[in-house]
């Protein structure tokens, strides 16, 4: 796992017009906005595409990294192992799961869900803490365009900087 890490936190950003989508995460972009607008029909198609296309696109760069592949399994929320973990990296990096987050905000907290329902739409954390399939998580705070490395590490790392808001909620002191 430390190779892993060591390779993700080689890169402090990247730029997303060094990224071409394969069909896999054009398959995957597609699959989670009908599943978004099936859980919110009142979503807006376009923020829905934009939100998971600029998601897809930190996914497919780590699974690159890592010579992987990001996963576009058919989720079965009966089983964790179909959608705890984004990009399961290559043999010579121990095909690591790793979980890939975005915060898309110019916000400076970074807010967290940490429960089993996520009804706040907050970057949630709760499959990664609390199933311990993905390995290592990624987390990179971008504007759609350029991608901030904030964070590699593991469920050890990360729960070190979950902290109470003093108004509701959790966010990650990074």
């Amino acid at each position: 796992m430390f190779k892993t890490i060591s390779k993700l936190s080689s890169i402090s950003s990247f730029n997303s017009s060094d990224i071409i989508l394969n069909q896999t995460s054009i398959d995957k972009i597609n699959s989670t906005v009908a599943y978004s607008l099936s859980k919110n029909p009142e979503r807006d198609y376009n923020s829905a595409l934009k939100r998971c296309t600029i998601a897809q696109t930190a996914e497919q760069k780590v699974a690159e990294l890592l010579n992987g592949y990001n996963t576009n399994f058919d989720i079965d929320y009966n089983d964790p192992y179909s959608y705890s973990f984004d990009v399961l990296a290559g043999f010579e990096f121990y095909n690591t799961r790793i979980e890939v987050k975005t915060h898309q905000s110019n916000s400076r907290w970074i807010t967290v869900n940490i429960d089993r329902h996520n009804k706040n739409n907050y970057m949630n954390l709760y499959p990664f803490l609390e199933y311990g399939i993905a390995d290592v998580i990624v987390i990179y705070k971008t504007d759609g365009i350029i991608f901030n490395n904030v964070f590699v590490g593991n469920v050890n790392d990360i729960k070190q900087l979950i902290k109470k808001s003093n108004y509701s909620g959790w966010y990650l002191n990074i």
